[in-house]
């Protein structure tokens, strides 16, 4: 009995549908990259003669923009160069690496994973960036200003390894405020 039930089964499906499934089309694009500093405010105002190094700390972002949800096991590889616009020269190179088997990331259509990475205004060549400015008397407010620093930061970053890395770019402006 069992056999003809499994023969009639067996059967019916190799007869019962001629159709095919459609050809599976691979998107070009799963993830798109993002790049904002932490307060979201692409003008840095640095008090003068701090003791401590100002820490700008940038969030590094893949947003994912294909149908369905992203998932595998954490495997972060992420960089950002900053370089003053006027020079081109990358003045900082930032890196962030993580990779852990045993933790999975889970990413929604929509949804963001953030990396939070942390500059401590120095270059590579461990000069600090105040040596790149010449103050400037301001009247009105009884202090002096630096020069306005415009920088571009460049970012790219992976999350999943088999998840192509994604770019993002983005412009801010560093000054300094002397009393």
């Amino acid at each position: 009995m069992y056999r003809k039930i499994s023969l009639i089964i067996f059967l019916f499906l190799l007869l019962g549908c001629k159709e095919k499934l459609p050809v599976r089309v691979e998107p070009e694009e799963v993830a798109k990259g993002k790049i904002k500093l932490a307060n979201n405010n692409p003008y840095v105002t640095i008090p003068w003669g701090i003791t401590r190094p100002y820490l700008t700390t940038f969030m590094l972002g893949v947003e994912n923009i294909f149908d369905e949800t992203l998932e595998s096991y954490m495997d972060i590889n992420s960089k950002i160069d900053i370089w003053l616009e006027d020079s081109l020269k990358t003045i900082k190179t930032l890196e962030y690496k993580k990779l852990d088997k045993d933790k999975k990331i889970t990413l929604d259509r929509g949804s963001i994973y953030w990396v939070k990475m942390v500059w401590d205004q120095y270059d590579n060549q461990g000069n600090p960036l105040w040596s790149y400015i010449n103050p400037k008397t301001d009247t009105v407010y009884n202090s002096s200003l630096s020069d306005t620093l415009k920088f571009t930061a460049k970012g790219e970053i992976r999350i999943f390894t088999k998840v192509a890395k994604v770019k993002a770019e983005m412009k801010f402006q560093v000054r300094y405020i002397i009393r």
